[in-house]
Parts: C-alpha cells; sequence; structure tokens
C-alpha cells in the first residue's frame, strides 16, 4: 500500500471529529489491509510487517507504543547493552539495537515460535551484528524444560 495513501487516510482518521466514524474508519482500514505482508523503512530501520497483525499494524502507522519509543530514545547510547526481555517482533528491539550502535551489544528474548521467527526475520532485514536473539523465556527461578501456555497473535 503507497505510504501517500496511508498519510491520506490518516489525516482524514484525525480530522474526523466523531469517535464512532473515526472507529469505523480504522476497521474498514483493518479489514482492507488483513492479510498484506509488506517491507518497511521506519526511521531508518527495516521491517516485515503483517498489517493483520495489531503489532505490526501499529508500528506501520507509527502508532505503536510511543511513550516507551520516547523513552529508549532518551534513555539508550552508543556503546550499551541492552536487553528486550519479550521482544516480540522486535519493535523495541531494533530501536534499540540502532541506538546502541555497533560498539553496543542487544540480546533480545523471545519464547513464542510465532514471534520468534518474525523476530529473527526483521533482525535480518538490517546490519546489526551485535543483536542477538534468543527463542527463551526468562523468569526468576531456573524452571528448564517447563511447557509454555500462552500465545503470540
Amino acid at each position: 500500500m503507497a505510504r501517500p495513501l496511508i498519510g491520506l487516510a490518516h489525516y482524514i482518521y484525525r480530522a474526523t471529529p466523531f469517535r464512532g466514524l473515526r472507529t469505523a474508519y480504522f476497521k474498514a482500514f483493518c479489514f482492507a489491509v488483513r492479510g498484506r505482508v509488506v517491507q518497511v523503512e521506519i526511521n531508518g530501520i527495516h521491517s516485515e510487517l503483517d498489517l493483520g497483525e495489531t503489532i505490526d499494524l501499529a508500528l506501520y502507522l507509527g502508532l505503536f507504543e510511543p511513550d516507551v519509543a520516547l523513552a529508549i530514545e532518551a534513555h539508550c547510547r552508543p556503546g550499551m547493552t541492552v536487553l528486550d526481555i519479550g521482544a516480540n517482533i522486535g519493535a523495541h528491539a531494533l530501536r534499540l539495537a540502532s541506538l546502541v550502535g555497533d560498539s553496543g551489544h542487544l540480546f533480545a528474548f523471545e519464547p513464542t515460535t510465532y514471534a520468534f521467527r518474525k523476530l529473527i526475520r526483521n533482525f535480518s532485514l538490517n546490519k546489526f551484528s551485535h543483536a542477538k536473539a534468543f527463542q527463551i523465556a526468562l523468569c526468576d527461578e531456573n524452571a528448564t524444560g517447563r511447557e509454555l501456555r500462552f500465545r503470540s497473535s
């Protein structure tokens, strides 16, 4: 989907004063892009996004956790070592890797197979040799071999 069309849709959405109508616009948009997979560059970071998924769509529209993104930008510096625990598809991990740069390290942890595959794919679209992903869950006790009973998307 062309970015100018997204920009126009975003403008119409924000310019509409009625919340109910905005909700209807958004639902129609979500229906229209369901199942579409796109490769995009956002702030110099490349990602493959499935627009039928909530996080992917929010990233595409520039609406995913803006408060967290601002905190990352404010506190993350080149050369730091950072952890992203529950990295999902890499929405924050990719930003962290970009900010710490080649002199830093990023360790991303994501236990679910679905999200981990997407995380690895998104890492592969960028030149982050200092970023490592691990398909494990972290907790406060040694729980080797424990079955996880949650899902991603």
